[in-house]
């Protein structure tokens, strides 16, 4: 199935500046999430702009915390508990640090 990659393109970069998702895009392009990401992730171009997107959509996002912050009555605990699932990569209470552990070995003189 060929796609039509401006159209992804431009659809991925106008819903972005408003702050949506994956799911928005999907629907607006009229295909499945999963359709959409295997469309994205086999053309390095729409990664790229998908990559992007991303980028625009979390920096709307913590605009709106920001200028929450001045408003009477806006729910932080929410908007901090979408930005902690939404973008889980960068909103963490914690950062995990993975140790891997190896088999100790003898040098080779050792091996007798």
């Amino acid at each position: 199935m060929k796609i039509d990659k401006q159209k992804y393109a431009d659809i991925i970069l106008e819903l972005s500046k408003e702050g949506a998702g994956e799911a928005e895009m999907a629907k607006a392009l009229e295909v499945s999430k999963v359709r959409f990401r295997l469309n994205v992730q086999s053309d390095p171009y729409l990664q790229e702009i998908f990559d992007y997107g991303i980028t625009i959509a979390q920096a709307w996002w913590e605009e709106m915390g920001r200028n929450g912050l001045t408003v009477k009555g806006f729910n932080t605990s929410l908007w901090q508990f979408n930005m902690k699932n939404k973008f889980y990569w960068d909103w963490k209470d914690r950062r995990e640090t993975i140790v891997e552990m190896k088999e100790p070995t003898l040098p080779g003189w050792m091996d007798d």
